[in-house]
């Protein structure tokens, strides 16, 4: 191969006289950036796990799926109830129970909380028709029925429009459920008063029924023909008609906090006597109980209980999660820890964010593919940091976080933490890499740089306001921030301001992501939550605004296989969406129906997003190169060859279109976006085809 001039390469090689050519391009069937798969991380099972520490009080399954509803508003949904993703309430309200009907979700909760979702997924908040904490819902007879505080029960057809019913008692109502055309709400007023017992036939009226006891009941199940309700000391009560009411013996004065039956049997759970064990009792037919005493690494009592599937699912503290086939024999589950950004390097994609649990330790998601993914522990770190950025360069992964936290790992499984930096407290906010060096931005105007993750200089930003994002291009590292405002470095030491241009005063102008690729810097800038703007520049200097958004928020973009991708938040909703553009500033939306998603990277010819508990992947993309401009001229054949910039291509050629014709001719670097291939030597055939294929 020779050059000719400057972007006009030739080819010499034996070849034929050309009578006839045909120029092919490998077309993909279907575009790959319009098919987004939901990948699972399959989480380690040793005793070193964390859980996500959130409290879970209410658990059901729908025949599709599991929800589980917890404090601060935590709901996780699972499809099998061995891998559980977050979903976005909403709320910050305690949520103590959900159920499912007529194809909803209704979740309630305290100060009145009541939310809706169709699927599980997505969730509306509704107005209650009190502001009394909400303990129980059930689907009854084509409708919601929710009980609570101060003998508060509501009614709704779908869970959008309650109605507050009367029914003649103060007492919280802990617990409601309904069978053989009956419903039956228990609870009590104190400690020792008689425990309450309402019974209804429409949900509308409703009439007290003895008790027989003084303790506080706080669930109530139907199976078998038979009602079950359990509560304080101990207490055990059936009946098979919901009026008269038998104590049975349970062998134990701990409390029962709920029950439910599946499969033939009854599941209650109490409080253990010792640390370090799961409390439950079984009983075929609610008179005769069993106590299962099952031996855990962690001292987290079980809350919830419910039956899907072909097996109970029960949920509780810090996270806890557990199923078994038969009540007797449990396994403990994981709750799948969240990545909020996402790297490739060296064969591998490593997701970092997800927060630690009950113990200390850093989380990081890893995958060879991007379809399979592990889980790893990193011992050691305060439970309260979360990672916000990874970047892969000069043969190592390095991960920032809050409190100036910064990990480095040759392979993405094997981390160690970096020596504290001077000036922590803060929060790095986002890193790359460039020019040899690893440059990490923070709140507070804060740029550090590095050579190799574990020795940082901190660098004169100019500035105390916060950084967003970071990327590297063209010899310049470009810094995003507040106000409108782009800071570029050509060496990471010496820092310039830009104004971007376009943007009315006064308001956020948050710029807060960035990418480059194909010559171009793409950026993002929140100018409220209800409007944004893509920007676009060829040298991070000079910008230009390119796109509006409405009502979406861009999080994290990247550049690869010719394409940007921008995923990000719609609204203040738990809905994600995907935009893409092949110049950066013609952006397209791509179909589906995503979760929240705060990062994404390219690697290994498909692209991942993450956000919360949600890992998707692209369909694969190959680097493919058009050719157009073909002549023969004095004995030459030449065409050009337009692709990515920076792009490896394989050159091949062949006599027919049989698979085994093809043989591979040179590997061929775009160095420009356009280079000419002239080749020289082919006289004496009748034809020759010819392609660009990936590397």
């Amino acid at each position: 191969m020779s050059v000719k001039s400057p972007g006009d390469v030739r080819i010499r090689t034996q070849a034929y006289v050309l009578l006839s050519f045909f120029l092919l391009q490998s077309a993909l069937i279907g575009d790959p950036l319009d098919v987004w798969i939901v990948r699972k991380p399959v989480l380690q099972s040793d005793q070193n796990d964390p859980v996500t520490g959130v409290t879970f009080n209410g658990v059901v399954f729908s025949g599709n799926i599991y929800v589980a509803v917890g404090d601060s508003g935590a709901i996780r949904i699972s499809q099998d109830g061995e891998y559980w993703a977050s979903v976005v309430s909403g709320t910050s309200n305690r949520l103590h129970s959900v159920a499912y009907g007529g194809g909803i979700f209704a979740v309630v909760g305290e100060a009145g909380t009541i939310l809706k979702s169709t699927n599980g997924y997505w969730w509306d908040q509704e107005k209650a028709a009190a502001k009394a904490n909400l303990r129980d819902v059930t689907f009854f007879n084509g409708g919601f029925v929710a009980v609570g505080d101060g003998g508060t029960v509501l009614n709704s057809v779908d869970a959008e429009s309650w109605t507050a019913k009367t029914v003649g008692t103060a007492a919280t109502l802990y617990g409601v459920a309904g069978g053989n055309g009956v419903l039956v709400a228990v609870g009590g007023q104190s400690l020792t008063a008689p425990s309450t017992i309402l019974t209804s036939r429409d949900a509308v009226s409703w009439e007290a029924q003895a008790s027989g006891s003084t303790n506080l009941l706080r669930g109530v199940t139907f199976g078998n023909g038979t009602f079950v309700a359990v509560g304080n000391n101990g207490v055990i009560l059936t009946s098979t008609d919901a009026a008269l009411w038998t104590k049975r013996s349970s062998g134990t004065v701990q409390n029962f906090l709920n029950v439910a039956f599946g499969n033939g049997t009854f599941v209650a759970l109490r409080i253990p006597i010792s640390n370090r064990t799961w409390a439950i009792m079984t009983s075929s037919d609610g008179m005769t109980w069993q106590s299962e005493e099952i031996d855990i690494w962690s001292s987290q009592i079980l809350n919830a209980v419910t039956h899907g599937s072909g097996e109970f699912v029960a949920v509780g503290q810090r996270g806890t999660l557990a199923a078994s086939k038969d009540g007797h024999i449990w396994e403990q589950r994981s709750s799948i820890q969240g990545a909020r950004a996402v790297a490739f390097g060296n064969g591998v994609f490593v997701g970092v964010g997800g927060t630690a649990g009950i113990q200390q330790g850093l989380n990081i998601l890893n995958s060879t593919n991007g379809i399979n993914w592990k889980h790893t522990n990193v011992p050691g770190v305060p439970f309260d940091i979360r990672m916000s950025a990874v970047t892969y360069g000069g043969g190592q992964f390095v991960a920032v976080g809050q409190r100036g936290a910064i990990f480095t790992s040759r392979d993405g499984l094997s981390w160690k933490r970096s020596p504290a930096l001077p000036d922590e407290p803060f929060d790095f906010s986002a890193s790359t890499y460039g020019q040899g060096l690893f440059v990490a931005v923070a709140a507070g105007g804060f740029i550090y740089s590095s050579p190799d993750g574990v020795n940082w200089t901190r660098q004169d930003s100019g500035t105390s306001q916060s950084f967003f994002d970071i990327v590297y291009g063209n010899g310049k590292f470009v810094v995003g921030r507040n106000s409108g405002l782009i800071l570029t470095s050509s060496d990471s030491f010496t820092w310039n301001e830009h104004a971007l241009p376009s943007l009315s005063p006064g308001l956020m102008n948050l710029v807060n992501s960035t990418a480059y690729g194909n010559g171009v810097f793409s950026a993002y800038v929140v100018e409220s939550n209800q409007r944004g703007y893509f920007y676009a520049s060829s040298d991070g200097l000079n910008w230009s605004k390119t796109q509006t958004l409405m009502n979406r928020t861009v999080l994290d973009m990247c550049f690869g296989a010719g394409h940007f991708v921008a995923v990000g938040l719609v609204g203040v909703q738990s809905k994600g969406f995907v935009m893409t553009s092949k110049d950066g500033t013609n952006w397209v939306d791509r179909p589906g129906a995503f979760q929240v998603l705060e990062g994404v990277a390219y690697g290994d010819e498909s692209f991942i997003a993450v956000g919360g508990s949600t890992i998707i992947q692209s369909g694969m993309l190959r680097p493919t190169a058009s050719i157009d401009r073909a002549a023969y001229s004095s004995g030459e054949f030449s065409f050009d060859v337009k692709g990515i910039v920076g792009q490896v291509y394989r050159l091949q050629r062949a006599t027919d279109l049989s698979p085994a014709a093809w043989t591979n001719h040179s590997l061929v670097t775009n160095w420009l976006s356009t280079i000419r291939f002239v080749d020289s030597d082919f006289e004496s055939s009748e034809r020759r085809f010819y392609r660009m294929v990936p590397p």
